[in-house]
């Protein structure tokens, strides 16, 4: 009679291992078989970090349980991300997760298996998780500003006049466009329709640049540029609160002065008027709605955008407005993005009622240059 094979501690832990390699793999293979399902109990997507796909899974408060994560964190939303790896190096393909939208959630646990990555994240209102809406989202500093939202894997919605000029950002992931013009009557409330119940920030970057003396200027342009910098400012917010409180802690709004509303300029008495009342309204709306909501305001000085194309028609007057900056240079549209997205992240948290200068240091400086 044959005798059976005994199996050693060593083969044991070897078959072990191998059993458990086959099993990641094809756990691995069925994860991330379909890039976005129709229906999900929780919703998630597929995203590429360097040589590593990353399936994030967004859990809601009551699933927290059963996932290895601190449960004293309450108010947390948390996000379990699967990530196969391509190569068997374990430290190149954490490096390789060390991407805009991932680098900023807070790494709880790292969880090793011969063929792929369990990562852990939590947060309260991580980059990956937010919606943020912007009025003028088609002009040069509102598409500027939404490219870097969704670089970080935001969710934006755009809002504009002009879908032509919104086909290369909606065809983004995660980008959404709204059609409507802020001067026509129940546009808010049919964009929070089509934003949904929940929201994380507010951009309305929207803005007119209507110059000429005070000799020519009728009541039809201040009333036309008091609604569409000021009382469109102050509509965007009204309509949005309830969502913005839905949206968790972290909310934040970002409005539109600028230095005409803090140096005097011939020639800019409605624009100057327009968002000087911009200025108040942040203030005003940043102690109304303290200490859920942060409100500030961003006041750039003369600005390359299309807005601006009729004042750049030839480099001689791009030459001399560049000169009246201390930087001598005028601001590009990814200047002011930068400290919007700032100003709408969780590094911001202790900011709010700021009315920021964006102007190269022409509202403050004076050189001899």
């Amino acid at each position: 009679m044959e005798a059976k094979k005994q199996i050693n501690s060593s083969e044991y832990y070897q078959l072990i291992k191998r059993i458990r390699h086959w099993l990641s793999w094809i756990t691995s293979r069925l994860l991330t078989r379909d890039i976005r399902p129709a229906s999900s109990q929780h919703p998630w997507r597929i995203i590429w970090a360097g040589r590593v796909m990353v399936r994030v899974v967004y859990l809601k408060p009551e699933s927290r349980r059963g996932h290895g994560i601190d449960n004293g964190c309450r108010r947390d939303r948390l996000r379990y991300a699967h990530a196969r790896r391509r190569t068997r190096d374990a430290p190149a393909a954490h490096h390789a997760l060390r991407t805009p939208g991932l680098d900023s959630l807070a790494l709880a646990a790292l969880i090793q298996q011969p063929h792929s990555l369990t990562l852990f994240y939590r947060g309260e209102t991580g980059p990956m998780s937010r919606k943020i809406l912007i009025y003028g989202g088609t002009g040069g500093i509102g598409s500027a500003i939404s490219r870097q939202l969704q670089s970080q894997g935001d969710e934006v919605f755009l809002v504009g006049r002009d879908a032509g000029k919104a086909d290369s950002l909606a065809a983004m992931d995660r980008v959404h466009f709204i059609s409507g013009d802020v001067t026509s009557e129940g546009v808010f409330d049919r964009v929070m329709k089509e934003v949904g119940p929940e929201l994380n920030g507010l951009v309305y970057a929207v803005g007119s640049i209507n110059l000429g003396s005070l000799r020519r200027l009728g009541a039809a342009d201040f009333a036309r540029d008091f609604q569409l910098n000021a009382t469109g400012a102050a509509l965007a917010v009204k309509a949005a609160l309830t969502p913005m409180k839905k949206g968790g802690e972290g909310a934040a709004i970002v409005l539109f002065s600028s230095v005409a509303a803090i140096q005097g300029f011939s020639m800019h008495a409605s624009v100057s008027m327009a968002k000087g009342a911009v200025s108040g309204l942040t203030l005003a709306l940043a102690a109304e709605l303290a200490p859920r909501i942060r409100v500030n305001a961003i006041a750039p000085s003369l600005t390359r955008t299309p807005l601006a194309e009729q004042l750049l028609s030839n480099d001689e007057a791009v030459a001399a407005l560049a000169a009246q900056h201390p930087l001598k240079r005028l601001g590009l549209p990814e200047d002011i993005a930068r400290l919007a997205v700032f100003l709408l992240s969780r590094e911001s948290s202790w900011v709010s009622g700021q009315i920021i200068s964006a102007d190269g240091g022409r509202s403050s400086l004076q050189t001899s240059r």
